[in-house]
C-alpha cells in the first residue's frame, strides 16, 4: 500500500525498506571489511599502513597488526598488542597525526621464510604544498602471513638522526 503521510514521507512497504536496509547493511560491511583486511603479499604492507594513517581513522589499523603485534613509535616506548596500538595510534592522531599526509617511498622487502618477511620503506610527511618534508622517516615492519593476508607483528618508527651513532 503506497500512500503519504502528513509529513510528505512516502510510505513504503515493509519488504521494500526491509530490502533497502539489508542491501546498505550489507554494503557498509563489506566496506568496513575491506578496509581492515589485511595485505595479500608483503609489499603491499607498507600501502595499506600509509593508507590507514592518511584516513586519520585508528580502526584502520587493526586489521594490520597482528594480536599480540609489538610496536615502537618512538626509541622510549615499546608497546605490545593490537589493542594497545590502535589506542596509541588513536591518540595520535587525535593531538598531532591528524592533520598530516604520510606516503610511502623505497620500499624494499626482504623475505624471512616463507610466511615471515621483513618491509623497510621512507615514510616521509607530506607539506601543505603537496611535497614531502626532509628528511623522511623510516618504517621497519616485520610481517607475517595469517590465513587471511599478512600483518604486521612488530614495527618500528624511526624519526631522522633520534638514533644516529656519533662519530668517532
Amino acid at each position: 500500500m503506497q500512500g503519504k503521510t502528513s509529513c510528505t514521507f512516502p510510505i513504503v512497504p515493509t519488504e521494500q525498506v526491509m530490502i533497502r536496509s539489508m542491501g546498505l547493511s550489507a554494503l557498509l560491511v563489506t566496506c568496513t571489511l575491506v578496509a581492515r583486511a589485511a595485505p595479500p603479499t608483503p609489499e603491499l604492507t607498507a600501502q595499506a599502513f600509509v593508507d590507514a594513517w592518511n584516513s586519520h581513522d585508528a580502526q584502520n589499523f587493526e586489521g594490520l597488526f597482528t594480536e599480540d603485534a609489538w610496536w615502537v613509535p618512538v626509541v622510549e616506548s615499546r608497546l605490545s598488542g593490537r589493542a594497545q596500538i590502535v589506542a596509541d595510534l588513536k591518540q595520535a592522531h587525535a593531538i598531532w597525526a591528524g592533520r598530516t599526509t604520510m606516503a610511502s617511498s623505497d620500499v624494499v622487502v626482504s623475505p624471512l621464510s616463507d610466511s615471515a618477511a621483513a618491509v623497510l620503506f621512507k615514510a616521509g610527511f607530506l607539506g601543505q604544498d603537496g611535497k614531502r618534508m626532509e628528511p623522511p622517516n623510516v618504517l621497519l615492519l616485520a610481517v607475517v602471513k595469517t590465513p587471511d593476508g599478512w600483518r604486521i607483528k612488530a614495527g618500528q618508527l624511526s624519526k631522522p638522526g633520534a638514533t644516529a651513532m656519533p662519530a668517532k
